[in-house]
C-alpha cells in the first residue's frame, strides 16, 4: 500500500523547536513502520488504522521509533507504573527516555467524520481531558534521574467518509493549517494514495473512505 503523508504542521511557538523535532521524529518513524507492517504482513488488506485501535497503533510506533532513529540512549516502556509515596496513581500509556530527557504520552483512538475533525473546541477539549488524566502522572521524585520532562497528549484518529468528495476536500484541508490557535498543538494526515480503489475493491467497507489523523500536543513540564 502506498500510504501517504501530510507534512506535520505545528502550533506557532513549537516551530524549530526540541519538542517539534521529536514529534517529527515519532510521527516519521510511525509511519515508516505503518509502511513496513503492512508490507510484510497485510499488503492485500484493508487499511490497519480501520481494524486497529490505540495499542496496536502504538506499538507500531514503538517499534517504528526503535528502529528507525538508531539512538542507543532511547529507552521505552508502555504502561509505565506512575507511584505517589511508593503507591500506584496509575499508568501512562508510554514512557520514553531520549537521552535524559523523559516524554510521558497518553494516547486516545477516536473515529471521526471528516466534519468533525476540524472541529477546534472538539480538538481543544479532547486535548484538556487528556491532560487532566495527564497531571497525576507529575510526581516529581520518579523523574529526578532526568534532565527534563514532557508531557505529550497523542491521538489516533480513524478519519472515514461514506462521500467521495468529503474525503477529497479533507486531504486538501490536511495540507493547510487549521489548528495554529491550539497552545503547543501539531497535526498530520495519513492515509492511501489508492483510497479510491480500495473502497471500491473492499467487501468489509465498501464505498467508504478512511484516514488516519496523527495529532495532538507536546509541553514541558514547566516546574519538574
Amino acid at each position: 500500500m502506498p500510504f501517504i503523508k501530510t507534512d506535520t504542521k505545528f502550533h506557532p511557538r513549537l516551530t524549530n523547536t526540541n519538542e517539534s523535532k521529536f514529534i517529527e521524529t515519532i510521527i516519521d518513524s510511525f509511519f515508516e513502520e505503518l509502511k513496513f507492517f503492512t508490507k510484510e504482513n497485510e499488503e492485500n488488506k484493508p487499511e490497519p488504522w480501520r481494524r486497529y485501535a490505540e495499542q496496536p497503533l502504538l506499538g507500531l510506533l514503538m517499534t517504528g521509533l526503535v528502529r528507525n532513529t538508531k539512538n542507543e540512549n532511547i529507552t521505552l516502556i508502555p504502561e509505565y507504573m506512575a507511584y505517589n509515596e511508593k503507591k500506584s496513581i496509575g499508568r501512562p500509556d508510554l514512557f520514553i527516555n531520549v537521552n535524559k530527557t523523559g516524554y510521558i504520552v497518553e494516547s486516545k483512538y477516536l473515529t471521526e467524520g471528516c466534519g468533525k475533525y476540524w472541529d477546534v473546541k472538539g480538538f481543544k477539549n479532547q486535548l484538556h481531558e487528556i491532560k487532566k488524566q495527564q497531571k497525576k502522572y507529575q510526581i516529581k521524585e520518579d523523574y529526578k534521574y532526568l534532565k527534563e520532562v514532557y508531557m505529550v497528549c497523542l491521538v489516533f484518529s480513524s478519519v472515514i467518509s461514506k462521500k467521495e468528495y468529503r474525503f477529497n476536500e479533507h486531504i486538501a484541508k490536511s495540507n493547510e493549517d487549521h489548528f495554529s490557535e491550539v497552545e503547543n498543538s501539531f497535526y498530520t494526515f495519513i492515509y492511501d494514495e489508492n483510497w479510491k480503489k480500495n473502497a471500491a475493491e473492499s467487501e468489509i467497507w465498501k464505498n467508504s473512505y478512511s484516514g488516519l489523523g496523527v495529532y495532538g500536543s507536546i509541553e514541558k513540564w514547566t516546574n519538574f
